[in-house]
């Protein structure tokens, strides 16, 4: 007599692990996020704070503790995120979060962190982006290259200045010209609300 074979308990527990992702993927689709971190580093931080549109959570990340890490935290529980913009001092080739630079020099210190930023929208096909608001970050050959290797370490398409970034008025702008992917990160800024905001980054 013969028989017929039964799945095994993992392969059904995988079964009802891809359909749950699935699920979450579909409502994903239905509801993109995005999320801004500002460091407290930043003058007036507050104030970029109000000039986010309303559509996009925002966290403030602490001046004392380890920023790259307090991100991490956050994005673990809350995987589909379709975009991440950070705003915080910058410099050619790094920026400030917290008490840490993310820099080349630190890049592979934190390479399971930045790995799993966007994990799980990735396997939910999607493309994630981060956009990088800080004076300079992409600026001269550091910059390339902290952009390209964030960019293959987060999957994301990476957006970043060359210039300084805030106000006209001080010589900057906020334009992030130099990009690493197909992904354009969403301009997420009040524009008029942004005029109050009398500084660079």
């Amino acid at each position: 007599m013969s028989t017929v074979p039964q799945p095994s308990p993992r392969s059904e527990r995988r079964s009802e692990s891809d359909r749950d992702l699935l699920a979450r993927c579909h409502l994903s689709e239905a509801t993109p996020q995005t999320i801004a971190f500002i460091d407290t580093g930043l003058q007036d931080y507050w104030k970029l704070s109000d000039s986010l549109v309303p559509t996009t959570e925002t966290v403030i990340l602490h001046a004392h503790q380890d920023g790259v890490e307090q991100i991490t935290s956050l994005l673990m529980p809350n995987s589909y995120i379709d975009s991440v913009h950070i705003f915080a001092p910058g410099a050619p080739g790094g920026l400030k979060l917290g008490n840490t630079f993310l820099s080349l020099k630190t890049l592979e210190r934190y390479r399971e962190d930045l790995e799993s930023w966007f994990a799980l929208t990735q396997l939910c096909d999607r493309s994630p982006s981060l956009a990088i608001y800080g004076c300079d970050v992409a600026a001269g050959e550091a910059g390339s290259s902290f952009i390209r290797k964030l960019h293959e370490l987060t999957g994301a398409s990476i957006a970043a200045s060359f210039s300084p970034v805030g106000h006209p008025a001080l010589g900057a702008n906020w334009n992030l010209e130099r990009q690493m992917g197909q992904e354009r990160p969403p301009w997420v800024l009040d524009s008029e609300r942004l005029a109050t905001y009398h500084a660079t980054l």
